[in-house]
């Protein structure tokens, strides 16, 4: 289960990975854009900042669980360098759980925020925020398979005592 997971998640993260260069295009144009019609045309083009600002939360939002995937995200492992691989393993565990606790907060404040707020309108744009944070839930949804697949690989898997830690 684990290694079609893991399949999932990278054949995900490649469309992702088209997605956020897409989004980054996107927002050097955009603010490109803003730039020319304001210096050109003496013109403030201010629903430009505001889509550049919804790709950015895009691009933040839903690039942290590829980072997290690959284990390329910043990490502090003074502490778990310095333990046993016994402990290191139940570290780990530890972690991937406060995590999981955090993520679900996170969505459910993200939907006490949507049936609250949902359909409050941007300023420029007005364009619902409900979409405008839909990259949220889609970074948490992906982040959530990402955890899952890392817990299921690191009880299955993981040799600590060998020092592999993927």
């Amino acid at each position: 289960m684990e290694r079609r997971l893991r399949q999932l998640l990278d054949g995900t993260f490649e469309v992702v990975a088209w997605i956020q260069g897409a989004l980054l295009v996107g927002i050097v144009m955009l603010v490109f854009g803003q730039v020319v019609f304001r210096q050109l045309f003496s013109v403030g083009a201010h629903w430009l900042y505001e889509l550049a600002a919804f790709f950015q939360v895009s691009l933040v939002f839903i690039g942290a669980p590829v980072l997290v995937h690959n284990r390329s995200n910043v990490a502090i492992s003074a502490l778990t360098d310095a333990v046993s691989p016994r402990r290191r393993k139940q570290l780990y565990l530890v972690t991937m759980l406060s995590i999981a606790f955090c993520s679900v907060l996170m969505v459910v404040s993200y939907i006490l925020y949507v049936r609250r707020f949902g359909w409050v309108l941007t300023p420029t744009l007005k364009m619902p925020a409900k979409f405008f944070f839909i990259s949220v839930a889609i970074g948490y949804a992906l982040n959530g398979l990402v955890l899952v697949h890392q817990t299921l690989w690191y009880l299955t898997e993981a040799n600590p005592a060998a020092g592999d830690d993927r």
